[in-house]
């Protein structure tokens, strides 16, 4: 999930809900406190469940005031993989990825933490990426197989 704000946050709560009533907090996020610009935020919810879930957020600044976001949903399909390998993480200079139990293309795209796509491409059972060039930072890596989707995080040192 992806936002951004501007001025006086001081934290953000993920929260998600299998019936769009009743809500978990799925994460935190530190806001950015005073800040004339808009910055970008984003949360990856590692349990996810299977079916559709909902997703709102909840800011709150420093005065103690709250406010929610829209509510969207997702749908989470079954795990697209058996098994996805990420190594070794954090990665220094190149990435292993490797599959098991799937003979189809996997398209990836490898975001930085501004949302940008730095890496694109596909691979069947492994492929290795030189990430030499790749900023220190946290990234997500966007797995695609079949109009299912499942997202991993790498940190590069």
């Amino acid at each position: 999930m992806g936002y951004g704000f501007g001025n006086k946050q001081l934290l953000f709560y993920c929260r998600k809900s299998e019936d769009g009533m009743n809500w978990k907090i799925a994460g935190n996020i530190d806001g950015a406190g005073n800040s004339t610009q808009v910055i970008n935020y984003s949360n990856t919810d590692d349990n996810s469940l299977k079916g559709v879930s909902y997703y709102r957020l909840k800011q709150t600044d420093f005065d103690g005031e709250s406010e929610y976001s829209h509510i969207i949903s997702a749908n989470c399909k079954a795990k697209l993989l058996k098994e996805i390998n990420i190594y070794p993480n954090p990665v220094t200079n190149e990435l292993i990825i490797e599959t098991k139990g799937n003979n189809e293309a996997v398209n990836f795209e490898i975001i930085n933490p501004t949302g940008v796509v730095v890496y694109k491409s596909s691979f069947i059972e492994k492929t290795t990426i030189q990430t030499t060039n790749l900023a220190v930072g946290s990234y997500i890596i966007i797995f695609e197989s079949g109009n299912i989707f499942e997202f991993k995080k790498v940190i590069k040192q």
